[in-house]
């Protein structure tokens, strides 16, 4: 491609993007139209096969709504109508034509960009230009018989393609397989990941499960009356368990994990060794079918370099490519690739956030941080209990349901109260866990019923459509869809959330070596920035991924999430949604067992005791109670029982408090005394008795 080719290319697919957002009546901001001539000019460069200097992987940050599918396609229209695709009956030119995969996590999303490729629309400049079908392949593997298997086309100068078929073909890469990764005996000349793809997939077992499932068989196997036909199981397995289980105790308490630290001696095994040891376990009994399932996933996972991650949530990792090698000229559209963190460890990605020179626009002219902050978010609100919804936590509120227990009907009042506050003509989301023994959504849906909530109330959208009401999806069905464009609300009914040695083996693997140093403070931070990431995801999925003159349409999100006490979660979601309102809704339950919450009785006592009508320094107020704190202290730690004392320490005074804990204590004191206020340092009343403001404060 000669320069002149590269710059039409990127200015007529840019004019395909840019007519196709207008026509849905959408005004670009200056800064929003700059970044669609940016992403253009990134892509055309490269396909350059001159000027490599923009060849590489990059990641593209934009948020939901900015239009990277549109774009894409765009890009690819663009192609054909400057006959840079391959068309039959003209000669092959490596120069001039070009071949591109492009890649999406759902089979659903790959009929969607190729309809948006090969629609035609005379009277809409953006669809003058449709991509042949011909020129098209798709292809996946689907098992569930929804779509039909297309396996012809594979030389077709595009492909689409589903992640998990790549996936597939890194795993276990065959010639035949390989065909399409190719185009006239090269490598194809971009990739494109729609949303995002780890570039290392991580293979994790819960090491306490996967010790115990050790643990039977090896019992099993060696009381087994034909014991010697087992003997091939054992001599492979005994030494894994012994290792896993001494490394296990060595890990106690450690907070940083160095290099090679964790590393597991595995055996060489051949596939055949496998497939004969997988044979063995079936045999073992009695094993539950569980632990068979366990173990013949670890038989799968020795071969690659194992570890074990202790952490507070113990596995056993290993690392498993998940990109064939060849796909090294790609960019990779991703809304959450800074949100989550773990993409932004890959040394070898580049963003185009701080790498691509007319992205650079972006934060001296228009004062953004990058290509998050283009779309205005000021008309979402979020609001955060902050109170533990993982998965496990998640069913067990629901299956105290059924005791009636106090500690379900917070959480789940919060939802009813969304659901009410939302408007009758307007839709909700509720997104939960996929069932797993426990059916999530049926559960979720008796509550609201209970509630007086009609959960089978149809509504129309903009678009005329009748949509439910309420609308009800899981975690895994949360990406690569629109279809709950019409809703309002959402209610993160729980986020979901990995094992912490699962998020420090993605590192890992982000760093391209398993044996690199972990950090469990460092694990805990991208731990919450994953769950964040899944949280921008799910939301996403609402009305506000439809944008207007720049803004995102109108949102409501309610989230049950225990964020850290650094508010890693809401950091990372407020960078993803830029000027959206956040309200954070404290539990109850989990502040009266609080520190801070103890600690505003003492104040209330105190004030109690000493009020008269005159300014109260909080200082002494401090002093006071950190003075009754040491008394009490020292008369139980004197005593002959001292050291049997075990209670103590759970009241407030006996442990030292923080600056920090002290003035949350005084906020909340103060909201929930309106008849107290602040005066400087000092507390005063500023109602008598008789309900009349104190004068001074009147006047004032």
């Amino acid at each position: 491609m000669i320069t002149h080719q590269r710059e039409r290319l990127a200015r007529c697919s840019y004019q395909m993007h840019r007519d196709q957002l207008e026509s849905h009546h959408n005004r670009l901001s200056a800064s929003h139209d700059h970044s669609l001539r940016s992403f253009h000019a990134l892509l055309a460069g490269m396909i350059d096969g001159t000027d490599r200097s923009l060849h590489g992987k990059w990641a593209w940050g934009s948020g939901t709504g900015w239009g990277k599918s549109t774009g894409l396609c765009s890009f690819m229209r663009g192609l054909g109508s400057l006959y840079m695709l391959s068309q039959p009956g003209r000669p092959w030119n490596h120069h001039g034509h070009v071949s591109a995969i492009i890649t999406a996590a759902r089979i659903e999303s790959l009929y969607e960009l190729r309809d948006q490729m090969t629609r035609a629309d005379k009277g809409n400049s953006a669809f003058r230009f449709p991509v042949p079908a011909h020129r098209i392949a798709v292809l996946h593997s689907d098992w569930t018989g929804k779509y039909e298997k297309s396996e012809d086309g594979k030389d077709a100068p595009i492909v689409l393609v589903a992640h998990n078929k790549l996936k597939h073909l890194a795993k276990r890469p065959t010639k035949d397989q390989e065909e399409f990764l190719y185009y006239h005996d090269q490598p194809r000349d971009l990739c494109i990941v729609d949303e995002a793809f780890s570039e290392n997939e991580v293979g994790y077992l819960d090491q306490g499960l996967l010790c115990n499932a050790l643990r039977t068989c090896l019992l099993n196997a060696k009381e087994h009356p034909k014991a010697h036909d087992f003997l091939l199981l054992i001599d492979t397995l005994e030494p894994l368990y012994r290792a896993l289980k001494a490394e296990n105790l060595r890990q106690d308490k450690l907070t940083v994990l160095g290099h090679q630290e964790g590393m597991i001696p595995s055996p060489a095994l051949s596939q055949d060794n496998i497939s004969t040891l997988e044979g063995l376990v079936k045999r073992v009994s009695p094993l539950s079918q569980v632990d068979k399932t366990l173990l013949c996933k670890f038989l799968q996972m020795i071969p690659s370099p194992l570890r074990l991650i202790r952490g507070n949530q113990s596995g056993v990792v290993t690392i498993i490519n998940t990109m064939p090698p060849c796909l090294t000229n790609r960019i990779e559209l991703n809304a959450s690739f800074e949100v989550g963190m773990l993409s932004a460890l890959d040394p070898t990605i580049k963003n185009a956030d701080d790498h691509f020179p007319m992205l650079q626009i972006l934060k001296t002219e228009y004062g953004l941080e990058g290509l998050a902050g283009i779309i205005d978010y000021s008309d979402m609100h979020i609001t955060h209990l902050q109170r533990g919804g993982g998965k496990s936590t998640m069913k067990g509120h629901l299956e105290d349901l059924a005791k009636e227990k106090g500690s379900t009907k917070e959480i789940l009042d919060f939802y009813i109260k969304a659901i009410k506050a939302t408007p009758e003509d307007e839709g909700v989301l509720v997104l939960t866990y996929k069932e797993d023994g426990l059916d999530y959504v049926e559960q979720l849906q008796r509550v609201f019923v209970q509630a007086g909530i009609d959960i089978n109330r149809m509504i129309v959208d903009t678009e005329g459509t009748a949509q439910p009401r309420i609308a009800f999806t899981t975690y895994g069905n949360h990406v690569g869809t629109n279809k709950f464009r019409y809703c309002s609300t959402g209610i993160l009914a729980g986020v979901q959330q990995r094992h912490k040695a699962d998020i420090a083996g993605s590192m890992c693997g982000a760093r391209k070596s398993i044996a690199s140093q972990i950090d469990f403070a460092e694990v805990d931070l991208v731990h919450q920035a994953v769950a964040a990431s899944d949280a921008q995801q799910a939301i996403g999925r609402l009305q506000c991924r439809l944008v207007k003159n720049g803004k995102a349409l109108p949102a409501r999100i309610y989230v049950v999430h225990l964020d850290s006490s650094e508010r890693t979660f809401k950091t990372r979601l407020t960078k993803a949604f830029s000027k959206a309102g956040w309200t954070d809704q404290t539990s109850e339950n989990r502040l009266k067992k609080s520190q801070t919450y103890q600690l505003m009785l003492k104040v209330g006592e105190y004030l109690k005791a000493h009020d008269q009508g005159t300014p109260i320094k909080t200082g002494v107020i401090k002093e006071a109670i950190s003075k009754g704190t040491s008394t009490y202290k020292k008369a139980i730690g004197s005593g002959p029982f001292s050291k049997g004392v075990s209670g103590y320490k759970r009241d407030i005074g006996s442990d030292p408090f923080s600056n920090q804990v002290w003035k949350d204590a005084i906020r909340l004191f103060l909201k929930n005394n309106s008849e107290w206020t602040r005066r400087g340092q000092a507390l005063i009343k500023a109602i008598d008795k008789a309900g009349r403001e104190v004068e001074e404060e009147a006047v004032a």
